[in-house]
This record gives structure tokens, C-alpha cells and sequence, in this order.
């Protein structure tokens, strides 16, 4: 009975062990302030128009990649019924 209960405990704490591990690396992976990643993602991604980006300062464009596309907002928005 003891060797059964430290087998489901250790299955359990493997468990959650890979799982606090692969939210680490998501939750790093997510939060990166690189500005190479964020000029690597627009290049990835500025042909199949799925982004949007135009910086402007002092009356000078700077970057402008798709700034004229409509793209939907990320925001959910609730269809209420009055």
C-alpha cells in the first residue's frame, strides 16, 4: 500500500513539475522585450497582413507595415440582447 502511494505521489509531483516548467517557459517566452523579437515577429508576419505597426515621431515615419489594414481588435465583446 506505501509503494502505491509513493508512486501516485510521484507520478503527481512529476506531473506538476512539467507543467510548472512549461508555464515558466511560456510565461518567459511571452513577456520578452527584445526589440530583435519584435522586428523578427513583424518581418514573420507583415506579408500574410496579420499585423499592423507604424511609428511616427517628430513628423517623420519611422516604420510603416500594413498601417492602412484593418485588423480586428483583440478584445471580446459581449452581444447583449435588450
Amino acid at each position: 500500500m506505501k509503494i502505491l502511494l509513493f508512486l501516485i505521489g510521484g507520478i503527481g509531483l512529476s506531473l506538476c513539475l512539467i507543467l510548472g516548467i512549461g508555464m515558466w517557459m511560456f510565461k518567459k517566452d511571452i513577456n520578452k522585450e527584445d526589440p530583435e523579437y519584435i522586428v523578427q515577429f513583424i518581418k514573420e508576419n507583415a506579408e500574410n497582413k496579420n499585423v499592423s505597426l507604424f511609428i511616427h515621431l517628430n513628423d517623420e515615419k519611422w516604420v510603416h507595415v500594413n498601417a492602412n489594414t484593418l485588423l480586428p481588435l483583440a478584445s471580446r465583446q459581449n452581444h447583449r440582447s435588450h
